[in-house]
């Protein structure tokens, strides 16, 4: 059950990934601006030019009960110029490649490169991709079947009674054995 959320997890972040790059490459165009309005709070997510800008702010006058959605594609501009000169908020360097950090009484928010995201949204798929190759590694190792990890240890028959995969019986003496079998690698 584990093995196939995470597997449905890596799938999800595969596609965020992908859509991370699409709105990476498009933001060279336009400036995308994605919001969500809720009762006391708003967060809205903007594409520019490269970068991202997630940004929380708390309204200090209730909306109306409810929340609305908001999509609006402007003219290409530059977070950075945006945010200092139409927003009126200072950018603070927040280590680096070109994180920023932004701060007021009821807003925070974070400036940063559109490859962070699709770096991050791309890591889960990777770790799927390589997680089988560890597994059989670690699985030789202890002397398991490299398929179902079944314990092989004293098993002479060259099958796994578990799974039916035929295996090296040189091979699956496991970790603690004491002896060496003539022609075994250990």
């Amino acid at each position: 059950m584990r093995r196939l959320l995470f597997i449905f997890a890596s799938i999800v972040s595969l596609l965020l990934g992908a859509a991370s790059v699409a709105l990476w490459v498009r933001s060279g165009r336009v400036t995308d601006m994605v919001g969500l309005n809720l009762r006391h709070s708003s967060a809205t997510v903007f594409c520019s030019q490269g970068d991202v800008l997630l940004f929380f702010a708390g309204l200090p006058d209730p909306m109306p009960a409810g929340r609305s959605w908001v999509h609006r594609t402007i003219e290409p501009t530059s977070l950075k110029d945006f945010v200092v000169g139409f927003m009126r908020f200072e950018l603070h360097p927040h280590g680096a490649a070109g994180f920023y950090a932004i701060t007021g009484p009821h807003e925070w928010g974070l400036l940063f490169p559109d490859w962070v995201l699709v770096c991050g949204m791309l890591i889960l798929p990777a770790f799927c991709l390589v997680a089988p190759f560890i597994r059989r590694r670690h699985r030789g190792k202890r002397g398991q079947c490299l398929s179902c990890g079944y314990d092989l240890t004293g098993n002479a028959s060259g099958v796994c009674p578990e799974c039916g995969t035929p295996f090296d019986v040189h091979a699956a003496r496991g970790p603690n054995a004491k002896t060496r079998l003539p022609g075994s690698l250990r």
